[in-house]
């Protein structure tokens, strides 16, 4: 990472970095900035292998915090800004943190507060500078620094040649992060990346989607999670783009930005688009030269029918993604709901989940992957509890390759079974959503006295459309197998659609709201 942040500096030092609604800052000066963080992180005890907590929202003052930390060869623990203080004192205690630093605010609460409900005394640690924290809940953590614009808070930086000399001490194989995910059926993992790692995916993924230097990336993917920082911030280091940021999504002041900075890319889940195109201000604005966002009135794009990627926090992001030729180019009806071709340098292997036999093209089984990319282990836990003999990471994602093209069908332990026969969830999403009128499925098996369960669906309309689920049961035949059709499709409001903290749809809290609609 120093090497890295070094030569930004160099080359693209007048370019802007960080773009908000009132603050830019350059390749240069957030060089400026990280050095004189990472000489007070120093002063404060951190040093290579030091695991150093923050939470700060997107922008400037993340970006400077995590620079800070991993130039100088501490680990850099992202934590969500979604996390509750009972969530924040478990991955503190967990990832055997050392430091947290946190700034005074976080979305108009008060951090001090914050840090003393998630573990009493931390509070009064964090408003007195130098106060050592050594609490048995939390037995590693020393220090918990409110990290003040006026540096009040902070102790005497250290000499910028110490500094420099630890620099030249961090290699490739050293951490770099550990970012804590959670799925839908999961408890929170630590999972650990080194510099290696990270920085190769990065200038990957950069190649891979075209970036240039100046190009204007509207970052809506979080830092703290693997897609905000692998494939967005490290890609724009490399490269010299700019990162426009809201500290937090919302959509009438993320169209004003994009309005004014005209971004090329837009970096973030499916459904941040679609806010920003169901917003009301959005049919007055000029987005002319923004070919993310189509013009007012266009019909919006089937999605299935363009380039997706599958990825995960365990292998840096991406693991199958279409090159920049192919981002653009619908794709044949063969190939709908396909998630793309293997990013160069990882490889693949679809296993039969009894045997772990390697399966041919075509027949389904568990992703494992395994290359450069993959994650150096899981916090706390031993490499053979995460990898197999050979080195692959089985993902527990079903999915099978046809034509190069991962198809991914669901989660292992998705799978519905009724009358002795196993579906995918997500070849029936595929195949509601391939209609014009149904925006979002997601679909589950509910129990049944006579076939153990039965298919059902939720399915979110497009904008401005009307779902008659009567004619969808009977087009969605014609496509699938009988036993795969649903047998209830429930049609569920936007605000009965949750988001997890990743932005994904809470499947959990969904498959709840359509079991509550079809009562008994």
């Amino acid at each position: 990472m120093p090497a890295l942040v070094h030569r930004a500096a160099a080359e693209f030092g007048a370019v802007e970095f960080v773009v908000t609604a009132d603050e830019r800052v350059t390749f240069a000066a957030m060089e400026e900035r990280s050095r004189r963080l990472a000489a007070q992180l120093v002063a404060a005890g951190a040093g290579k292998g030091s695991r150093v907590g923050m939470l700060f929202p997107q922008g400037p003052e993340w970006i400077e915090t995590f620079l800070a930390i991993t130039r100088i060869g501490a680990v850099a623990m992202a934590f969500s800004t979604f996390l509750t203080p009972a969530e924040l004192r478990k991955v503190l205690r967990h990832g055997d943190a050392q430091l947290l630093v946190v700034p005074p605010t976080l979305f108009g609460r008060d951090m001090v507060d914050f840090a003393d409900e998630a573990q009493a005394g931390l509070g009064a640690a964090a408003s007195t500078p130098g106060t050592v924290v050594r609490l048995p809940e939390v037995p590693y953590l020393r220090s918990v620094i409110v990290r003040r614009r006026d540096g009040a808070s902070w102790p005497d930086a250290v000499d910028d040649g110490l500094v420099a000399a630890m620099e030249e001490h961090v290699t490739p194989a050293d951490w770099l992060c550990t970012i804590y995910t959670s799925g839908t059926t999961s408890e929170p993992k630590g999972v650990v990346h080194t510099h290696g790692t990270q920085i190769r995916h990065g200038a990957n993924l950069a190649e891979l989607r075209g970036f240039a230097c100046g190009d204007g990336i509207f970052a809506a993917m979080p830092f703290f999670w693997v897609g905000g920082l692998t494939c967005t911030l490290l890609p724009a280091l490399h490269v010299g783009c700019t990162l426009i940021c809201q500290e937090r999504f919302e959509a009438g002041g993320a169209l004003d930005l994009i309005e004014r900075e005209r971004p090329v890319a837009l970096m973030g889940w499916p459904n941040v688009r679609q806010r920003l195109v169901a917003h009301p201000s959005f049919p007055g604005r000029d987005f002319d030269g923004v070919p993310f966002l189509p013009p007012p009135g266009t019909p919006e794009l089937d999605l299935q029918l363009m380039h997706n990627s599958l990825g995960m926090t365990e292998t840096s992001g991406p693991h199958t993604a279409a090159g920049t030729g192919e981002m653009t180019r619908i794709l044949p009806e063969s190939l709908r709901g396909s998630f793309g071709p293997r990013v160069p340098y990882v490889e693949h292997r679809i296993a039969d989940f009894d045997t772990n036999a390697t399966l041919p093209d075509a027949q389904e089984g568990e992703v494992c992957i395994r290359g450069y990319s993959v994650m150096a282990g899981m916090y706390k836990r031993e490499r053979e509890e995460v990898f197999d003999a050979e080195g692959w990471y089985h993902t527990g994602d079903r999915g099978y390759f046809r034509d190069g093209y991962l198809f991914f069908t669901g989660r292992a332990t998705e799978m519905i079974k009724t009358a002795g026969n196993n579906v995918a969830p997500r070849e029936v999403e595929v195949a509601l959503e391939a209609f014009p009128e149904i925006r979002l499925a997601l679909v589950f098996g509910r129990p049944d006295e006579e076939r153990g369960q039965v298919v059902v669906a939720g399915v979110a309309p497009a904008l401005g459309a009307t779902v008659d689920v009567d004619d969808v049961r009977e087009r969605v035949r014609k496509q699938l197998s009988a036993y795969k059709v649903p047998r209830a499709i429930v049609v569920l409001a936007d605000d009965e659609i949750p988001l997890l903290g990743s932005g994904k749809a809470d499947r959990r809290a969904i498959a709840e709201t359509v079991a509550a609609k079809l009562g008994a």
